[in-house]
């Protein structure tokens, strides 16, 4: 069975990477480039909900643009997966 593109990018090689360069529990920043146009932004702090996250949002000069950095308290890599994955598929976002 071929792998998904979501199974390639935050799949076992990225797992093993955050394990050898993180210790958990441990604070990890994802950081999201939306349009502030879209709906974007809400979905992803809907993917972020009940989780131990902080959001702090930077909007561009111009506003059309806003900086989500949501540092996330994980308890292991799969946490950070997990929120990967979840948010992969929103339409229009940048992943830094």
């Amino acid at each position: 069975m071929e792998e998904s593109v979501k199974d390639q990018l935050y799949g076992e090689k990225f797992r093993q990477s955050l394990e050898k360069g993180m210790s958990f529990p441990g604070e990890y920043p994802f950081k999201f480039i939306v349009r502030t146009d879209t709906d974007a932004r809400a979905q992803i702090e809907k993917a972020f909900e009940g989780s131990a996250a902080t959001v702090t949002e930077t909007p561009s000069s111009k506003g059309n643009y806003v900086s989500l950095t949501i540092v996330l308290k994980a308890s292991s890599a799969d946490d950070i997966l997990e929120k990967y994955k979840a948010t992969a598929d929103i339409p229009g976002v940048i992943r830094l």
